[in-house]
């Protein structure tokens, strides 16, 4: 989630998928254990000095608690559980923090609790954050003043993309092009521009006010 305040007193937010939707190597020690959620509807668990079984399902997704559920089956057998967590996560082995906190109830009842790592984004909660801003198109959810359930229902979606340093999108009746930088975990947009097409109210004043609101830190 990507927001950028405005008159001190709301946000625009920008919805993009959470980290615990991306390809995934979850861990934990006392013992030592992984799930390996790399491939869609598949995964690979194991304790130490355990033989690794093979499980397959899928995720559902809660908003609400910020919380994405996999379940899987093996060939014959209990389920194995994963609860995972858009919530940093330290592995107490290393510095590193991790994007996505872990709970697993294995098979046998067994329950650990541990980290997930992207796989692909460096491991680390910064490059794991810039490869998902990087990876996926992100749709306005929130704006002050309107209406969310109206711009939910905007089509085509308002989006921007972010790409090698430079942004695009749509603002709801032109394309937009520009800048952007990243530091920390703020991205600010600059040399914003677009398309000069007009549009019937209320698409023009929406636009006029999504551009305004994304000239500043996001």
């Amino acid at each position: 989630m990507v927001g950028v305040c405005a008159a001190l007193v709301a946000c625009v937010v920008l919805a993009g998928p959470s980290f615990a939707e991306q390809p995934l190597m979850c861990f934990g020690n006392e013992p030592s254990w992984r799930v390996d959620l790399t491939t869609p509807g598949v995964a690979k668990a194991e304790v130490l000095g355990e033989e690794a079984k093979t499980y397959r399902g899928g995720a559902t997704r809660n908003e609400v608690l910020k919380e994405t559920l996999w379940r899987g089956s093996p060939d014959a057998g209990r389920d194995l559980v994963v609860f995972l967590s858009d919530k940093p996560c330290s592995d107490q082995m290393s510095d590193v923090v991790h994007p996505v906190t872990a709970r697993v109830s294995f098979p046998d009842l067994r329950f650990f609790a541990g980290c997930c790592r992207v796989v692909g984004g460096g491991g680390g909660g910064a490059a794991a954050g810039a490869s998902a801003l990087q990876a996926n198109a992100w749709r306005l959810q929130s704006l002050p003043g309107r209406d969310a359930k109206a711009l939910g229902a905007a089509r085509p979606p308002l989006t921007v993309r972010f790409e090698a340093g430079r942004v695009s999108g749509f603002s709801g009746c032109n394309r937009l092009v520009g800048s952007y930088s990243v530091e920390g975990d703020v991205v600010t947009l600059s040399q914003l521009a677009g398309t000069m097409m007009a549009c019937p109210e209320p698409a023009m004043a929406l636009e006029s006010a999504f551009r305004a609101a994304l000239g500043g830190p996001l």
